[in-house]
């Protein structure tokens, strides 16, 4: 098991930050229905904020289809064929963004390779948490920083966390 995988069984991470949040929430919050969530998404997005962001799955797919009109494939098959991942949240998929390319929209080739590399055991919610969250593997670094320039080192990483994820 990661220790990505120890953290949320233990308790929601807070992305970026490599710590549990707190399980006791104001009493203001219980009353809220998904706070949780809305607070772990919140801290995702402030931690993809430097590699792109986070993307609404339909807006991108539109995006797409504009630069793509004659071999636009939709997001829900991109996400089908393991092309790109993301989450379910406020019932939309967001993808981060650094799995695009800035100017074209065009699926980067690292990010597919690691998260092939990651395989099925990981679901996108795993899959974007792992890309910014520091790695032991990874002398603490986050995968993410380190795509450009040290991908042999990530796929390594992550298929030591396959591994340790899966057995």
């Amino acid at each position: 098991m990661s220790s990505l995988q120890r953290a949320h069984a233990s308790g929601p991470v807070a992305p970026g930050v490599g710590r549990v949040i707190s399980q006791r929430p104001c009493a203001h919050l219980r009353a809220i229905p998904g706070w949780q969530d809305d607070i772990q998404v919140a801290a995702l997005r402030l931690a993809y904020k430097g590699a792109g962001g986070l993307g609404r799955g339909d807006e991108i797919g539109r995006l797409m289809a504009d630069h793509f009109p004659a071999t636009f494939i939709s997001m829900a098959q991109l996400v089908a064929d393991e092309e790109v991942f993301g989450f379910e949240w406020d019932r939309s998929l967001w993808p981060p963004m650094f799995q695009f390319g800035l100017l074209d929209l065009s699926i980067r080739a690292a990010p597919r390779l690691v998260r092939a590399e990651l395989g099925e055991g990981f679901d996108g919610w795993a899959l974007s948490t792992w890309f910014i969250e520091p790695n032991l593997w990874l002398a603490s670094c986050r995968p993410i920083d380190l795509l450009e320039c040290q991908l042999q080192a990530v796929l390594q990483a992550a298929h030591a966390d396959r591994f340790v994820a899966t057995g």
